[in-house]
C-alpha cells in the first residue's frame, strides 16, 4: 500500500487522485466519511467520546503548476512547496496522463560569469516534454496542470525510497490505525499543507477536538553541523516527537504524555 500511496499524484490543490485512493481504502473501516468543500477527507472511527481526538496527516505533496506554454513547446511553471535548488535537471510527470518531462535551465557553458555566481530563479527554469511547438505541447498538457517528480518506489533492506513520503507515510499510519485498531476519534487527511497548513486549519475548526495530533515526517540530521546543533533525529532511531518548530510550540502535556506514556 505504501508504494501506491507514494506513486499516486496529489500536488497541493489537486489532491483528487490520492483522496479517492484513501477513501476507497478506509471506507469499510469507519462509521462516517466527510469530504468538505476545500477537499479534506475526514472520517470518524467508533462513537463520539470525550475527550474528542483528532489525528491528522496531509495528503498533498510538493510539485509545480504549469503557468504558460512557450511558442517552442517549453513549459513555464510555478513551484509549489519546493525550492529551486531541488528542481534543476529533475525528471517530472505532469497531469492525470503523467506526461514525462525534465526541468532545465540555461547550460552553464552558455551562462555569464555573473549568472554562474548565483542560483537561477524559478522564472529561469522550464520543462521540456519533447514538444517543438505550443500546439504540439497543448495536445498533452494544459495551463493549470500540476506535476511532480518522476520517482519510483523501491526498497533496499529496511530502507525505503520514493516520492511524497512527506506525508504519505503519515497517511499510511492513519490508514493502518483505522484498519487494525479500534481507537475512536476523527482522522483527517488534509489538503494544501505545503501551501501553508490550509486544509488542517479548516479540519480543526470543523471537528473542534479536545486533543489533536499531527502525524508528519521530518528531516534527519545526519550531516556535518555546527557543534551546538543536535545530531538527531537519525534514520532508524524511531518516532520523533516535535517540541517546537518555526510556527508552533507544542503543548507540553501532550508531548510528555507521548514521550512517557506510562507516567
Amino acid at each position: 500500500m505504501l508504494k501506491e500511496l507514494s506513486e499516486t499524484m496529489g500536488v497541493s490543490s489537486q489532491e483528487d487522485q490520492i483522496r479517492d485512493y484513501i477513501r476507497q481504502t478506509v471506507q469499510n473501516h469507519v462509521q462516517e466519511i466527510i469530504e468538505d468543500p476545500y477537499g479534506n477527507l475526514i472520517v470518524r472511527k467508533g462513537v463520539a467520546v470525550k475527550p474528542r481526538l483528532l489525528l491528522a496527516a496531509h495528503m498533498d505533496e510538493v510539485g509545480f503548476m504549469v503557468m504558460s506554454i512557450e511558442k517552442n513547446g517549453l513549459l513555464k511553471f510555478k513551484s509549489i512547496g519546493v525550492g529551486v535548488q531541488t528542481l534543476i535537471a529533475k525528471r517530472v510527470i505532469i497531469g492525470k496522463n503523467r506526461v514525462p518531462g525534465v526541468i532545465g535551465n540555461k547550460p552553464p557553458h552558455l551562462a555569464t560569469s555573473e549568472e554562474l555566481k548565483k542560483w537561477p530563479e524559478n522564472k529561469d527554469l522550464f520543462i521540456d516534454i519533447g514538444a517543438t511547438t505550443r500546439d504540439e505541447a497543448l495536445k498533452s498538457v494544459a495551463i493549470g496542470d500540476a506535476g511532480t517528480f518522476d520517482t519510483a518506489y523501491r526498497e533496499n533492506g529496511d530502507i525505503m525510497y520514493g516520492k511524497a513520503f512527506d506525508n504519505r507515510l503519515g497517511c499510511y499510519l492513519l490508514i493502518q490505525l483505522l484498519k487494525e485498531h479500534d481507537l475512536p476519534g476523527y482522522y483527517a487527511f488534509t489538503v494544501q499543507e505545503e501551501m501553508g497548513l490550509r486544509g488542517a486549519r479548516i479540519a480543526g475548526y470543523r471537528v473542534a477536538p479536545d486533543m489533536a495530533l499531527a502525524i508528519d515526517t521530518t528531516g534527519s540530521a545526519e550531516w556535518p553541523t555546527e557543534k551546538d546543533e543536535p545530531e538527531y533525529p537519525v534514520l532508524g532511531g524511531g518516532p520523533v516527537i516535535t517540541v517546537s518548530d518555526q510556527s508552533i510550540i507544542c503543548d507540553r502535556r501532550l508531548t510528555e504524555r507521548a514521550a512517557f506514556p506510562s507516567r
